[in-house]
């Protein structure tokens, strides 16, 4: 179907933004209009942006002993921004 964007193309466009690839370059690959992959560049970024804070969240209510959840990537970035329960950022 033409002008329909599978989740095959959501992830292709991901990876390939990931590998560095432009949105013109991305385009033509895959056929699509370049708007479309900044669009789904830009909800995925979005999307990473606010688990990444939801899980600074989580990490901060340690103290109150709630379960934390936290996965190894954010783990990483936790360590590698020296956040510690005594200073983590608000």
């Amino acid at each position: 179907l033409e002008g329909v964007i599978t989740i095959v193309d959501k992830h292709s466009i991901i990876n390939l933004k990931k590998k560095g690839h432009s949105n013109r370059k991305i385009a033509k690959m895959l056929r699509i209009n370049r708007k479309t992959v900044a669009k789904y560049w830009y909800d995925h970024v979005k999307q990473n942006a606010e688990l990444l804070k939801e899980n600074i969240d989580v990490f901060k209510l340690k103290n109150e002993n709630i379960p934390i959840f936290i996965s190894e990537k954010t783990k990483k970035a936790i360590e590698k921004n020296n956040m510690t329960e005594m200073n983590i950022p608000t």
